[in-house]
């Protein structure tokens, strides 16, 4: 298991859109599995997250509601787990 945390604000994200952003867990690797965990849940967000390279984790918000919505900068923590 690697574990690291991420601290961000995604800003506004239209609906049915998503925004991304990447961190780095030493130790991950592609097929992976990965938990985000935000501080705060934000009604209408999902936050997953996915190995995208060698110590590299792209954590996305995707916005499912039928409006805009800018949750607040807030620490992500991030659990990988190896397969």
């Amino acid at each position: 298991t690697y574990t690291g945390t991420l601290t961000h604000d995604f800003g506004s994200i239209a609906t049915l859109s998503q925004a991304t952003q990447t961190v780095t867990i030493t130790g991950a690797r592609s097929g992976d599995a990965v938990i985000v965990r935000p501080t705060t849940a934000v009604n209408g967000i999902i936050i997953d997250g996915t190995v995208t390279a060698d110590d590299t984790v792209t954590v996305r918000a995707v916005n499912y509601s039928s409006g805009s919505i800018d949750p607040a900068s807030q620490t992500y923590r991030i659990l990988v787990f190896q397969q």
